[in-house]
Parts: C-alpha cells; structure tokens; sequence
C-alpha cells in the first residue's frame, strides 16, 4: 500500500493523487493505518497543507490517529502553508487526543504566532512545551532563545536564558551571540554589553559574529 500511494504521487499532479487515493481509501470499509500515515506523509512533503487539514478531519471523525511522526510532519505542513487558527485547533484537539507534539511542532507554530504579533498563543503554546519536557538541552534551548530574538520578545528571551543557567545547562557561544544581537538590533546596546561581560567571564572569546552584532548596534544607538 505504501509503495503504491507513493507510485501515485509520482506518476501524477500531487492535487490529482490525493483526488484519486482518497477515493479509493473511502471504498475501504476499514482504513488502513499504514495508507492514512503514508498519504499524510505525501502531503505534508508536497505542502498541501487544506488537503492535509481535510482529510485529518475525516480521519479523526472515524477515531484514527495518526502516529507521533505523521502527527509532527502534518502539523509542520499546516503551519507553515495553512491559516494559523486551524492549525491551532487541529493542533489542540489531537493534544487532548494524547498525540504528543514535537520540539519543532512547538517551535514552528511559535515563531508563525510571533511573527503575526500573537504573542500570547505563542506563549501558551511556549508554556506547553516547557511542561512537556522539551526544553532539556542546550540545542533546544538555543532554538528557542533564537526564536525569542527574531521575534525582540527579548525579557522572555533573557528570563529563558536566566532559567536554564539554573538548570545547569551551560551556554555556548552560540547563545551569546544570539542575545548579543537581539538585543542590538533593537538598540539596547547596554544589555548586549552585559551578555558580552557574561561571555568572556564564561571562557569564551568573542568571534567575528559578536562584534560585528556590537558595531551594528553601536552603529544604530548613534543615530537614533
């Protein structure tokens, strides 16, 4: 069955595949997990984030759940291609559903919200996935970090980093530069100056990318 959804999609236009599949699949008295999973996996890698969306629905209508992987990969589809409030009710009906969503669902979603100034979606679904336990390394915790740069939500950016120094999770350069540059870029040069004390009292050595993020912000404070 696998091979033969993916046979499909290469042989025909991806709209005309999910046409063809989802009418055979609706003969079917029973789906099969394995079709339902392969052909959600077809159409989040070719964005197809409505039809995505439509046949979750059905899906769910007939108590199939997709697995952790496919759950992950559609949502990514969703949010990325489709409009953020359904993304976001899909997303929490499968929560109450037991699907547990990814560090990188979590994170997508967040940076979609923040971009569009929902801030206080973002932060709950922030909040979700620090009570899930996805925050547990410095990898995850730089993403993160980033994401709250991008976005200048810098006090949650700071409080981020507050908080997983007393975790004793270490920083790296990485997580430096990044607050370093958050915070210059929006001209509160006397906060990077505080992050540039924290690195070089931390072991590192300022590389091209810090003072480049410090010349920038100086650069803007002075014509402010």
């Amino acid at each position: 069955m696998r091979s033969l959804i993916h046979g499909v999609f290469r042989c025909v236009a991806p709209p005309k595949a999910f046409g063809l599949l989802i009418m055979f699949l609706e003969k079917e008295p029973m789906m099969q997990r394995l079709a339902c999973d392969t052909l959600l996996f077809c159409l989040s890698k070719h964005f197809m984030a409505r039809e995505a969306a439509l046949f979750m629905k059905k899906l769910s209508g007939r108590g199939y759940l997709p697995d952790n992987l496919t759950f992950n990969l559609t949502m990514t589809c969703l949010i990325k291609g489709f409009d953020l409030d359904e993304a976001c009710r899909i997303l929490d009906s499968f929560i109450e559903l037991g699907l547990i969503p990814g560090f990188n669902t979590y994170l997508a979603l967040m940076q979609a919200l923040y971009g569009i100034g929902k801030c206080a979606e973002g932060d709950r679904y922030f909040d979700l996935m620090t009570k899930g336990g996805l925050l547990c390394s410095i990898i995850s915790y730089n993403m993160v970090i980033d994401c709250l740069c991008k976005a200048t939500m810098m006090d949650k950016a700071r409080n981020t980093f507050s908080e997983m120094c007393l975790r004793g999770i270490a920083p790296t350069l990485v997580t430096f530069n990044t607050l370093i540059d958050g915070h210059c870029k929006i001209g509160q040069v006397h906060e990077a100056r505080k992050f540039l004390v924290l690195l070089l009292e931390s072991g590192f050595d300022p590389d091209i990318f810090t003072f480049s993020s410090l010349i920038d912000g100086l650069c803007r404070a002075q014509h402010a």
